[in-house]
Formats: C-alpha cells, structure tokens, sequence
C-alpha cells in the first residue's frame, strides 16, 4: 500500500545566476549579471538583470579578472579571459 504525503504549500526558492559580457562602441566590455529567483513549488520566475559600471577589455595571457570557455560549432574550446580597466588611466585600453 502506499502512503499519503501532503506537500506543504511553503514556497521553495532556488536562486539562479549568470555571467555575460557586453561589447561597448568604444571596444571595451561591461558585465552583465542576470539573476533569476524560482520557486519550485509553484514555478514562479523573478527575473532581474544588473550592467556593471566597471569597464572590461580582452587580455590573452596574463592577469585577469573573469575567464569563460566557449565551444565554436566544431566543438573546440575557447577561452576569453577579461581585465577590469582602471578608470584613471587609460593606457590599459588597446
């Protein structure tokens, strides 16, 4: 036989979040960080998305501040690696 459960009407919050880079006219990048809040009880989404104010550009070797690792249509990796610009100096930009 089996039992009776009773899901408690709590809600249940799972917190998701994610990265991405977004390219600016002058050739630097911005941050931007998506966020998204679900109950998995009732599956309701909160969706919020946040830009940095910080300016990024593209390093190949060295320091960096965020690295992701892409795969093209070949199923290669790619690795692009970002530094964060200083504001009061502008030699960091290419």
């Amino acid at each position: 036989m089996g039992s009776k459960q009773i899901r408690s009407l709590v809600p249940e919050y799972i917190d998701e979040r994610s990265i991405s880079f977004k390219r600016q006219e002058d050739g630097t990048y911005r941050k931007v960080t998506a966020h998204q809040t679900r109950d998995i009880r009732t599956n309701k989404v909160v969706l919020g998305t946040d830009i940095s104010d910080e300016r990024y550009m593209l390093v190949s070797e060295g320091d960096y501040d965020h690295e992701m690792v892409l795969q093209d249509c070949s199923g290669n990796d790619m690795t692009l690696r970002f530094r964060a610009i200083d504001e009061e100096s502008t030699t960091d930009l290419p």
